[in-house]
């Protein structure tokens, strides 16, 4: 089985390709657990419940048009759904390089973040509107 360092992660959000800016990705899929034990059980019971996934992004900061504020801004300030892709490696889907992708929303941008010196990033959560899917071609 072979490792894999992300050296190319690529990202693309509202079909805007943000890679270039990326400094981190998360890509999170997870349900809520639903306590669902009853009388005459001997051990908890456990169900799935809704799912709550999302995908977090540090960006370096870029106020150009086609960059990242300039896409980040409208999507956060009009309240409205989006699609996010992300892939390990570039943007061919493929079986060893999956295309994980959702409808998400933007409930928190922070549009200048830094100190004295320091590169201007921002810290950014898509939440997905539904489980994020897993394509491979």
């Amino acid at each position: 089985m072979s490792k894999h360092v992300l050296k190319n992660a690529a990202l693309v959000v509202n079909s805007v390709d943000l890679s270039d800016h990326v400094r981190a990705v998360t890509v999170s899929s997870k349900y809520d657990e639903v306590d669902v034990t009853a009388m005459g059980d001997t051990a908890k019971q456990t169900a799935l419940g809704l799912s709550d996934d999302s995908f977090q992004v540090d960006f370096l900061q870029d106020y150009d048009a086609s960059e990242v504020d300039a896409t980040l801004w409208p999507l956060y300030s009009g309240g409205s759904s989006f699609l996010v892709k992300a892939w390990p490696s570039g943007t061919t889907s493929s079986t060893i390089n999956p295309c994980y992708s959702a409808t998400c929303i933007m409930a928190n941008y922070d549009p200048i973040a830094g100190d004295i010196g320091s590169a201007n990033q921002t810290t950014v959560m898509f939440k997905a509107q539904a489980a994020i899917g897993r394509a491979t071609s």
